[in-house]
């Protein structure tokens, strides 16, 4: 399994605090965590849902684009997808200063 996301839309920061509570919740773990198998996330986070549930919950956010599913030493892990920002407008008169 390469890395893949089955939506390919990019997900934004702003889009978390659409998703549920449980669902947030393990998002924002993966985020703390890093890259982390299903296994070692039940391990390490301990969460409230049984690992079934908790699996159901990565993979809605990998659908969604929140979250990168790929393989890694025979595990399946999981990771958070980039993040889109705005970009940053830096106004002319501080590069007029600049140049001066």
């Amino acid at each position: 399994m390469s890395e893949h996301k089955e939506n390919p839309r990019t997900s934004n920061i702003s889009d978390i605090f659409d998703l549920s509570d449980p669902i947030r919740e393990v998002y924002l773990t993966v985020l703390r965590m890093g890259a982390v198998s299903i296994d070692d996330f039940m391990l390490k986070a301990k969460p409230e849902t049984d690992k079934e549930e908790t699996k159901i919950y990565l993979d809605i956010l990998v659908r969604q684009g929140h979250l990168v599913k790929f393989k890694e030493d025979d595990q399946v892990k999981y990771r958070s997808s980039e993040l889109k920002r705005r970009a940053r407008v830096v106004p002319t008169s501080i590069w007029d200063m600049l140049d001066k």
